[in-house]
């Protein structure tokens, strides 16, 4: 693949909720992605007296980290992005309070394993090599029940 498409291209949220800035590199496997945790951003509140994100939205950028790899398998196949559900989260590990501003974090999600709509990720968030927060991932991509169908 040449260069990768910006992240809006990928990731089927419109700011403020779309958090990742930038995919920064993908092999089919695994992706990884940027965020850096500005002032004014969507989750910075006061904790333990400093303004930081909370270490629980860590959980949130996985998702998106997962939705990123999802769109640009989607566009390798000539389809475009589509709304994903996140079913579920395992072994999930909070190593730090809470994301500073400033902060630049790189979001890692490799595929363990899944075909066509559903599949689980093993996902971390990570701050200069350090893992701040962990889990495995179950997401659902696939198509909707038609209203009206039970």
């Amino acid at each position: 693949m040449a260069a990768l498409p910006h992240v809006r291209e990928l990731v089927p949220h419109e700011p403020p909720m779309l958090l990742l800035d930038a995919v920064r590199s993908y092999d089919g496997d695994t992706i990884v992605c940027a965020v850096t945790i500005a002032a004014d951003g969507l989750f910075v509140e006061q904790l333990n007296g400093q303004p930081g994100v909370p270490a629980l939205i860590g959980l949130e950028y996985m998702a998106q980290c997962v939705a990123a790899y999802a769109g640009l398998a989607a566009r390798q196949d000539g389809r475009p992005p589509r709304i994903g559900f996140l079913i579920g989260c395992r072994e999930l590990r909070l190593d730090t309070e809470a994301f500073a501003i400033g902060d630049s974090l790189e979001v890692e999600a490799r595929r363990v394993w899944g075909e066509n709509d559903l599949g689980s990720f093993a996902c971390a968030v990570k701050r200069a090599g350090e893992v701040l927060v962990s889990g495995t991932l179950s997401v659902y991509g696939g198509p909707l029940p038609e209203e009206g169908r039970s």
